[in-house]
């Protein structure tokens, strides 16, 4: 009888999973490699198992700006939770050694220290089939966790492998590593590994729409002039598409370009949304859509989309200063 009515009047105790919302952050993982060099591998590493999740549409991962903040952090597991509005926290450290990677991974529930999942992998590494498959097992095995359907189509996604060249996917996430500091020294180290990672596998997607946000992102900046920029960031954004136009990121690169480089409002709102329903939890992507939004005359849809992006993302600046932005487009000058 206590078990019956235990089960009508307590549905927590029995399905806890399906009453908790599925937002997870995952933390950046600790190189513990002999070589600091190799941190931007661990780095990518924990980006890609982000990136699997936030193909999921029933879960609701915290981008890696965000979680970037913790990095060196002695905050406990339930202050990170709290901070960043999430019921879930995935640790994790990786070793690389020559070809040979080992990496640790623990799931927590946020108010309890202690582990719900763990596991430890280890792999020879012979091409990039090898890191990818772990990082496919790592992000099915938290969504099982977290009790989340897997779609056919998400599944799909998450075991794509966009290149099985280990040598193209280490310069591409060099190219990545630096791309990210947007200075024009950085810019042009980034160009070379994109350059570099496109040379090794000329059918690497990712690599040309790497090629396409350098291009894009020296043009913004007044590094070289629009007609150039234009140019050549569009010439390799639609080789990427040639190769793969069911990549979120090839995508957001083609929007991007639309959008600030071209001009093309309809092209680019096109893109945002095909991107978005590849990968739906991309913060950047709801934030830049957003802003797109506002050039339309749609602020009322402009704020629903910088609103997602800022729960996905609290903690980055750019998408608060887009937030600010939008509330200054609808007169909420407070």
């Amino acid at each position: 009888a206590l078990i019956a009515l235990g089960y009508f009047f307590f549905p927590k105790i029995v399905k806890p999973s399906e009453l908790i919302e599925k937002s997870i952050a995952v933390l950046p993982f600790i190189n513990d490699s002999p070589s600091d060099s190799n941190k931007y591998f661990i780095n990518g590493v924990m980006e890609d198992i982000l990136g699997d999740l936030q193909t999921i549409k029933e879960l609701r991962p915290i981008s890696r700006t965000s979680a970037e903040k913790y990095r060196t952090t002695t905050k406990s597991i339930p202050e990170i939770a709290k901070e960043l509005g999430v019921n879930y926290i995935v640790e994790g450290s990786g070793q690389k050694s020559g070809n040979i990677i080992r990496l640790i991974v623990k799931l927590f529930r946020t108010h309890k220290e202690a582990p719900l999942w763990g596991r430890t992998y280890e792999q020879e590494m012979h091409d990039a089939k090898d890191i990818f498959s772990i990082q496919n097992q790592i992000a099915e095995a938290i969504a099982a966790q977290l009790e989340a359907a897997i779609s056919t189509k998400e599944k799909k996604l998450i075991e794509k492998i966009p290149t099985e060249n280990l040598d193209a996917y280490k310069a591409y996430l060099k190219g990545q590593f630096y791309l990210r500091k947007f200075t024009a020294n950085d810019l042009d180290t980034a160009m070379h590994y994109f350059n570099l990672a496109k040379e090794i596998d000329p059918g690497y997607a990712l690599a040309y729409a790497g090629i396409c946000d350098v291009w894009a992102y020296r043009q913004q900046d007044g590094f070289v002039t629009p007609t150039e920029g234009n140019q050549k960031s569009l010439a390799a954004v639609m080789k990427a598409i040639e190769l793969d136009s069911t990549s979120a990121e090839v995508q957001y690169s083609l929007a991007h370009k639309k959008t600030w480089g071209l001009w093309d409002w309809k092209g680019g709102e096109a893109g945002f949304k095909k991107s978005l329903s590849i990968n739906p939890n991309n913060a950047l992507t709801h934030a830049l859509y957003s802003h797109l939004l506002n050039i339309l005359g749609r602020p009322k849809e402009a704020m629903e989309q910088i609103e997602i992006a800022l729960k996905l993302d609290p903690m980055n600046p750019f998408i608060i200063t887009f937030y600010g932005v939008d509330l200054e487009i609808i007169r909420r000058y407070d």
